[in-house]
C-alpha cells in the first residue's frame, strides 16, 4: 500500500483493550506498508484459529481514502491517504473488534470506536472508502501476491518487502482484485454506512473534528 500525508487531530484513541488470548501488537509479525501480508499472518495464528474472523480490506474506486491515526500519519492526527488498507475483524464475546496493525489505536480496538475514529464520515459517496471482508480461511489460502504493486517503475521497491515467503507463490496474483470494490467476489463489499450498521456504529452520520 502507498501512502500520502495531511491532517488535523481528531479525537483521542482510549485505553488498550486487553483480549487476554489475543498477543500484543508487539508481539504479531510486522513489516511496515505490507498491510496485505501482515494480516494474513496474523489470521494464521493458532490462537485465531476457531474463532470468526475475517481480513477487512479497505479502499474505493479512486484508489485513494484517508485515515487518522496511523502509525504512517503525521502529526498528532496521525492522518495518511492510502490507496488500500487491510486490518482483521474480530468476533469477541465482547463484540466485534478490530485488529489494525498499522493504527496508533487500541489494539484490538472495538469496531465502532475504530470506525469513527479512523475515517471521516462527512465525505462524500465517491470519496468514502468501501469495505471488503474475506472470511479468515479464504482470505489466508487464497490471497496470492508476487509484491509487483510495489514496485516502482526503475524495478526497486517503494518499501523493503518482508522477510518471509510470498503469499500464493506460483499461482496468479488476486492482491488487486480483491482491492477493486466493483467486484463482488471474494466475500462480500459494504459502503460505509453499512459497515457502520453492521460493527453498531449506527450513530456515525457525520464528519469528526
Amino acid at each position: 500500500m502507498s501512502a500520502s500525508f495531511g491532517g488535523t487531530p481528531r479525537g483521542t484513541t482510549g485505553e488498550p483493550k486487553a483480549i487476554s488470548w489475543l498477543p500484543p501488537r508487539q508481539g504479531c509479525e510486522y513489516t511496515a506498508f505490507w498491510c496485505e501480508e501482515n494480516i494474513a499472518r496474523f489470521l494464521s495464528r493458532p490462537e485465531l484459529q476457531g474463532r470468526e474472523a475475517w481480513g477487512l480490506i479497505i479502499s474505493n474506486a479512486d484508489r485513494s481514502f484517508g485515515m487518522f491515526h496511523q502509525r504512517a500519519g503525521r502529526g498528532d492526527s496521525g492522518e495518511v491517504s492510502w490507496d488500500y488498507h487491510v486490518a482483521a475483524l474480530i468476533q469477541d464475546e465482547t463484540g466485534l473488534l478490530v485488529c489494525d496493525l498499522d493504527s496508533r489505536l487500541a489494539f484490538p480496538c472495538a469496531a465502532a470506536r475504530w470506525l469513527e475514529l479512523s475515517f471521516d464520515g462527512g465525505l462524500p459517496a465517491s470519496m468514502a472508502p468501501k469495505f471488503r471482508l474475506v472470511e479468515a480461511c479464504n482470505y489466508v489460502n487464497d490471497l496470492s501476491s508476487d509484491r509487483s504493486h510495489m514496485r516502482g517503475p526503475d524495478g526497486n521497491w517503494n518499501a523493503p518487502p518482508p522477510p518471509w515467503p510470498l503469499r500464493g507463490e506460483g499461482r496468479p496474483n488476486n492482491l488487486m482484485e480483491w482491492v477493486d470494490m466493483d467486484r463482488a467476489e471474494p466475500g462480500r463489499v459494504l459502503d460505509r454506512a453499512a459497515f457502520a450498521t453492521l460493527v453498531g456504529a449506527t450513530g456515525l452520520t457525520g464528519s469528526r473534528g
